[in-house]
């Protein structure tokens, strides 16, 4: 699992904030969402807002019976990339938010789930289709049992669409926006050679994942699939091991001196060899890339824990 954590995150929410706000009121909708709370002695903003661990509170602090629709009706715009939330910002121009919006401020680009398939969206609208996103919101916890946190912040996860299918409504333990849990250390992939031909056919060569957290494997692991679907990237491993076979210490050091004003380090080197990002803070850009970092360390390209 990679986490979700821009450095601007609070920008982000607080722009979400107010689009929600000034879509619910333009509706006519935010007195009937404030009253209802007023009951629970909560806010509305504190429910957008809410980060993941109050929001394991408020599973529990708000009654599913009597929940207002309008929560969904604002998700269900939200979710379409063609409508959206229209409103009026601080200058009166008319703009619209909608998911496409959410994910281009966080920078998501690969599914932090499972690390495997790219959610970026199709933005320009042409006589074959309206703008849409290649990805889904999945409900950490689902709208169908906790309907008033359909529209909270931190309750919406860019995944995949096999991701949020499988997943459903069957809860899971760790989500990416939980701070409490450093994602990456969660699980680490290793490989085993099976059979002496190894460089050669990648049927020699296996997926080994270790999970770190037997938590995250019990729930995240077993629920989305992972062990399975990481079995079917044992041609990556095989390569990551042809291509050490390939680059030697040596042949890297040569690599550094020789192109001085492209290559800056020896880690920089070794992404191009990969063929993908291999720091920590650059994982969630590319699919299979904590796939990629830990094999690639496990043969030895990286020499410590810190790429």
């Amino acid at each position: 699992m990679i986490p979700i954590r821009p450095q601007n995150i609070t920008d982000i929410v607080d722009e979400y904030y107010f689009a929600v706000k000034s879509y619910a009121i333009s509706k006519g909708w935010y007195v009937i969402l404030k009253t209802w709370l007023d009951e629970y002695d909560y806010t509305f903003e504190k429910l957008i807002k809410a980060e993941h661990t109050e929001l394991l509170n408020l599973k529990v602090l708000f009654d599913k019976d009597g929940t207002p629709e309008e929560f969904t009706k604002i998700y269900a715009n939200f979710s379409n990339s063609s409508k959206g939330l229209s409103y009026l910002n601080v200058n009166g121009e008319k703009v619209k938010y909608s998911g496409i919006e959410l994910i281009d401020r966080l920078g998501i680009t690969v599914c932090p789930y499972c690390n495997r398939t790219y959610v970026q969206s199709i933005k320009n609208q042409n006589q074959y289709h309206k703008k849409r996103r290649t990805s889904e919101f999945d409900h950490f916890f689902p709208k169908s049992k906790y309907p008033f946190l359909a529209i909270s912040f931190f309750n919406l996860i860019p995944s995949c669409k096999t991701c949020n299918h499988i997943k459903g409504t069957h809860p899971i333990a760790f989500s990416p926006y939980d701070e409490r849990i450093n994602g990456q250390s969660l699980v680490e992939f290793k490989y085993n050679i099976t059979g002496s031909d190894y460089l050669t056919n990648p049927k020699h060569v296996e997926i080994d994942i270790d999970w770190k957290n037997q938590e995250f494997f019990k729930s995240n692991g077993k629920v989305l699939g992972l062990d399975d679907l990481y079995q079917n990237h044992n041609d990556i491993a095989q390569e990551i091991l042809l291509k050490r076979y390939v680059y030697n210490d040596s042949r890297i050091d040569e690599l550094l001196e020789e192109y001085k004003g492209i290559f800056s380090s020896r880690e920089e080197i070794i992404q191009m060899i990969t063929g993908n990002f291999i720091k920590d803070e650059d994982l969630g850009k590319r699919p299979l890339s904590k796939l990629t970092r830990d094999i690639a360390r496990d043969v030895g390209f990286l020499k410590n824990k810190q790429a």
